[in-house]
């Protein structure tokens, strides 16, 4: 089937909405949003105000929105969405820096190169062989580390390496 969607100025977006039951109140508002975030993107956010009916025992999702549907609530939604998903990364990224420094601790007290060698992983890890691989993972994941770090352009990584060229 060929898609059929025609193309929708601003202004005929927020008639094509109205038309669909979503009360705008603040239309310069509103073309503001649709330029900035966008038709379609919006869409995501108000799905759930989507009208629905059971068709052969099936729930079929209309086009029109219930009533009493803003586009001020649509907006909210968007914003709410975005700022959640910004404290997550926050966590996550406090999360993983956390881990990867606690990582660093256990086995450099070990021996600075501890993630090269075998003694101080998991057997699973760097002796087992993966399928796809035909060897251990470790290898293949010392592969790929070692394939970033040689193509790397980062100012530490060039630092490292001209410092501890002997080294490695």
């Amino acid at each position: 089937m060929p898609y059929s969607k025609p193309y929708l100025t601003i202004p005929q977006q927020i008639a094509h909405l109205r038309q669909r039951g979503l009360a705008i109140g603040d239309v310069p508002r509103a073309e503001s949003c649709l330029r900035r975030i966008g038709y379609y993107r919006l869409s995501g956010y108000w799905y759930p105000f989507r009208q629905s009916q059971q068709h052969a025992g099936d729930t079929v999702v209309l086009d029109a929105l219930r009533p009493g549907v803003d586009f001020a609530t649509v907006v909210d939604l968007y914003v709410f969405d975005k700022r959640l998903r910004l404290l997550m990364l926050d966590a996550l990224e406090r999360i993983e820096v956390a881990f990867r420094c606690s990582i660093a601790l256990r086995l450099g007290a070990h021996d600075p190169w501890a993630h090269r060698s075998a003694q101080y992983l998991h057997g699973n890890f760097t002796k087992k062989i993966d399928r796809r691989y035909n060897r251990p993972r470790h290898q293949e994941w010392l592969a790929r580390v070692d394939k970033a770090f040689a193509d790397s352009k980062e100012d530490f990584v060039k630092h490292f390496k001209l410092k501890y060229a002997g080294d490695m």
